[in-house]
């Protein structure tokens, strides 16, 4: 009867490990726009990258894989004396950000905006340079946290 009940078991962890889904993780190459003003392209050794001035913008469709809330992280660099101050527009909401100055333009770091409610599917994203000097490598988008039914009501109707 041991024996049984501990397969039993087993059985249901297994389930319950296999039946949880990955969190989606995925990058969108700065490179990759659909529509640009100001964007300048950069091969270097060991990355392509869009150097933005006050005033850029580049526009994407992001394909979504599931509905969720994302922390989007922008992988850059800029090694001016001042912060350099972004609007993101997802999903027709927009978020501002001002980012630091690296070390050096060779210094890339990751800064990452949580909270972003994105749904499944297509997604126009647009990003704009406000005021600042940036080169820019990828966009990250990591799915943090699920709809509440409540969550999901307020945002999307």
């Amino acid at each position: 009867m041991k024996k049984i009940i501990s397969i039993l078991l087993a059985a249901v962890m297994l389930f319950s490990i296999t039946a949880v889904a990955a969190p989606a993780d995925f990058r969108l190459e700065m490179e990759s726009y659909e529509n640009q003003s100001g964007l300048q392209i950069f091969e270097l050794p060991d990355r392509t990258v869009a150097s933005m001035q006050t005033g850029s913008f580049a526009e994407y469709t992001v394909e979504i894989p599931e509905d969720g809330i994302y922390t989007i992280g922008l992988c850059g660099s800029s090694y001016v004396n001042f912060f350099s101050k972004f609007t993101l527009s997802a999903d027709g909401k927009s978020y501002f950000w001002a980012l630091a100055p690296t070390a050096s333009w060779d210094d890339y770091q990751t800064a990452e905006f949580p909270g972003i409610p994105l749904k499944k599917g297509s997604t126009a994203l647009r990003l704009d340079l406000d005021e600042g000097s940036y080169s820019l490598d990828y966009f990250r988008f990591v799915k943090t946290a699920e709809y509440s039914d409540y969550y999901l009501r307020q945002e999307f109707e």
